[in-house]
């Protein structure tokens, strides 16, 4: 058993360790804009690879849309709150919040609910296609668009998707 125990744990660092670490990610969001944010990953199309200093940057659209020839950085986050981070185009920051998907009747310590931030944050792929999208909006707002499993979150991704040119 000791063994298996120091076996297991040698694995878990040597994946720890070896595991692709994700570029950091800055998403410049038009001013104002609330709703459902859909990136859309490797559109060869898409908007051009660009970086500030060590960040990706994800200029979104009025439609907040934006297909990209990045790839969906796939890999491990040190700390997501760092590394993915989110501004109005005026430079004004958007939390990013880790109270996610929780229902306004649940217990959630304090959460600002008249602040606008981010929600939601989901990735998957819609048939060949790769995305990411979350919510900006308030806590209390955020259930205007989708359900508590996110069903409405991904039929509507899917018609963005399918909305575009097949690449």
């Amino acid at each position: 058993m000791k063994i298996f125990i120091n076996l297991m744990s040698i694995l878990f660092f040597l994946n720890h360790c070896c595991a692709k670490k994700a570029e950091l990610e800055k998403y410049i969001i038009p001013n104002k804009y609330i709703g459902i944010i859909v990136l859309v990953c490797d559109y060869s199309e898409g908007q051009s690879k660009k970086y500030e200093g060590m960040y990706r940057i994800y200029n979104i659209d009025t439609l907040g849309v934006l297909l990209t020839k990045f790839d969906c950085n796939h890999g491990v986050f040190d700390d997501t709150r760092k590394e993915m981070t989110f501004y109005y185009s005026n430079g004004k920051q958007i939390p990013y919040r880790f109270f996610l998907n929780k229902k306004p009747s649940e217990k959630v310590k304090d959460p600002p609910h008249n602040e606008i931030q981010v929600y939601s944050f989901i990735y998957g792929t819609v048939g060949k296609t790769q995305f990411k999208s979350f919510i900006i909006d308030t806590f209390d707002n955020q259930y205007k668009y989708l359900d508590h499993n996110k069903n409405e979150q991904m039929e509507y991704v899917s018609k963005v998707i399918k909305s575009f040119p097949v690449r």
